[in-house]
C-alpha cells in the first residue's frame, strides 16, 4: 500500500468507521486470481465504493478490469469505482495516456453488462514533486472527491457517514 493509500485510507476511516476496510477481496484465491480494492466503503448490504489509487503501477486499466470479473461472480453487489490518477499521470507527463483511454472504455463495456457499476476517474493535475511534498493536502483532494461522490447518492440511498454526519451533509 503506497503512502497516498494509506493516509487516505485513515482518513476515511475517521470519517465513515468500520464501514471502511482496506485491500478488500475481490475474488477468492480460489478462482485463480486474487485482486484486492485499494480501500472499501460499504454503504449498504451489497453497495460498495471501491478506491483504486494508482501510486505506483501505470496500468489503470488492468484495476477497472478486475472489477468486471467481480461483477460477475457477485451478481447482487452494486459497485461505484473510485480510480484516483496519481504521480505516474501528473500534468508534467502524457506517457500512460493510452492505459487512461483504455480503462475508460473497459468502465464502459463493464457499465453496458453491469448497470450497477459506476466509474469516476480523477487525475490530480499536480507536479510530480508535489506528491511528497504536499501528501496530505493531496489525500485531503482525495478525500473531497470520495465524500462528493458518496453524498451525491445520499438521499437516494439513505446513506450518510457514520463517524462525520455533516461532512456528508
Amino acid at each position: 500500500m503506497g503512502k497516498l493509500t494509506k493516509i487516505v485510507y485513515e482518513k476515511l476511516k475517521e470519517s465513515f468507521g468500520e464501514a471502511v476496510r482496506k485491500e478488500h477481496p475481490l475474488l477468492p484465491k480460489n478462482k485463480g486470481v486474487s485482486f484486492k480494492a485499494d480501500v472499501s466503503v460499504r454503504r449498504g448490504e451489497n453497495d460498495f465504493i471501491f478506491v483504486e489509487i494508482e501510486e505506483g503501477q501505470p496500468h489503470p486499466d488492468t484495476n477497472v478490469g478486475k472489477y468486471w470479473m467481480y461483477l460477475r461472480e457477485n451478481p447482487a453487489t452494486k459497485a461505484t469505482l473510485v480510480q484516483i490518477l496519481g504521480k505516474e499521470f501528473s500534468v508534467t507527463t502524457n506517457n500512460y495516456k493510452s492505459r487512461v483511454d483504455l480503462a475508460e472504455f473497459i468502465a464502459q463495456k463493464i457499465k453496458k453488462e453491469y448497470p450497477r457499476f459506476e466509474y469516476h476517474a480523477k487525475k490530480l493535475n499536480r507536479l510530480p514533486q508535489e506528491y511528497e511534498i504536499k501528501l496530505e493536502e493531496i489525500a485531503e483532494e482525495v478525500i473531497s472527491y470520495i465524500r462528493g461522490i458518496a453524498t451525491a447518492d445520499r438521499q437516494e440511498r439513505g446513506w450518510v457517514s457514520r463517524g462525520n454526519r455533516a461532512a456528508a451533509r
